[in-house]
């Protein structure tokens, strides 16, 4: 223990240490004060980031909130136009069951009504154009109303005329639902068509890509391709016409000759969320020069080619001659 300084008769020594100790402890406590002073501007610091975070957390908080509160009314909308989508689909099933119900028997309407549900489950009504936005097609003014009436409600879900392009096996008492271009060899026996298989359909279509051709060339191109194909039937057709579009170099190009096209023909959604345009192969240089793209010089007269569709195809696209 050092000793007690101002004792009387001190010697010079005791002085010294006294002097060496006191020097010491004012050392000591001028570090101990710089290392407070550190830890007290760090937690100042501290104190300031974790403000800003929690500020920063909270503003995110908020924002997040409203988003799950916007996401919660598109749901409950979505939720009210599908059950709303379903009360329709389900009084316009019970409608046509009453309507074919005295026309065909037990059996024929069974399998009339489980095509149709098989057609309605994977329809996506929300890329489906208006039926108002549809332009009239001067040279097949029939054409149009059927793509019309089948899109307004389901297939099968048609009178007079209309229903009878549609694909119901007919019953033995009545045979006369045949038209001369589709009738076969056999007079007895109903038209049944099975359409081409996927993968066939797809070993058929060759492969179109733009690259760095130009537009006018890569659609005479196609157009070649096309012709030599000699494509009869409607859904290849169609394909082919996707995967024309698809190839495409320039999307901006696609989507407005794809609008333009949805103008003047029906369309309807795809499994995989595209858009497949029900149109011939010569409509699409008309959609072109609507979209603002001449590749050929066409009129805006839509030049129809009669086609030959079998019973199972006017059921699922709504087309007949």
């Amino acid at each position: 223990m050092p000793p007690a300084s101002g004792f009387p008769n001190q010697s010079t020594a005791e002085l010294a240490s006294n002097t060496l100790w006191e020097y010491q402890l004012r050392k000591e406590n001028k570090v101990i004060l710089e290392q407070i002073r550190k830890i007290g501007e760090k937690r100042d610091a501290d104190v300031s980031e974790n403000m800003r975070r929690m500020q920063e957390g909270e503003k995110h908080r908020l924002t997040l909130e409203a988003k799950v509160l916007d996401l919660e009314k598109e749901r409950k909308l979505q939720d009210a136009r599908a059950a709303e989508h379903e009360r329709e689909c389900a009084a316009k099933m019970a409608e046509m069951e009453k309507h074919l119900r005295s026309r065909l028997t037990d059996e024929e309407l069974q399998k009339v009504m489980s095509r149709v549900q098989q057609m309605n489950n994977p329809v996506q009504t929300a890329t489906e154009p208006q039926p108002a936005t549809v332009a009239p097609r001067p040279s097949q003014p029939k054409t149009r109303l059927i793509g019309e009436a089948t899109r307004q409600e389901p297939a099968g879900m048609l009178t007079g005329p209309l229903r009878e392009k549609v694909s119901v096996p007919p019953s033995k008492p009545r045979v006369a639902n045949r038209r001369p271009s589709t009738r076969s060899n056999s007079e007895g026996a109903p038209l049944r068509a099975e359409p081409v298989p996927a993968k066939e359909a797809a070993a058929i279509i060759p492969k179109l890509i733009q690259r760095h051709k130009a537009l006018k060339q890569y659609y005479e191109a196609a157009n070649d391709a096309f012709e030599s194909l000699a494509i009869t039937d409607p859904q290849i057709e169609y394909d082919f016409i996707a995967a024309f579009l698809s190839g495409l170099e320039n999307k901006k190009t696609a989507d407005k000759v794809i609008q333009a096209l949805m103008a003047l023909h029906p369309a309807r959604g795809t499994l995989d969320g595209g858009i497949k345009l029900m149109c011939g192969w010569e409509d699409v240089a008309v959609g072109f020069k609507r979209a603002g793209f001449d590749v050929t010089g066409a009129k805006e007269e839509i030049k129809r080619k009669k086609r030959t569709l079998n019973p199972r195809t006017q059921l699922e696209t709504g087309f007949g001659n």
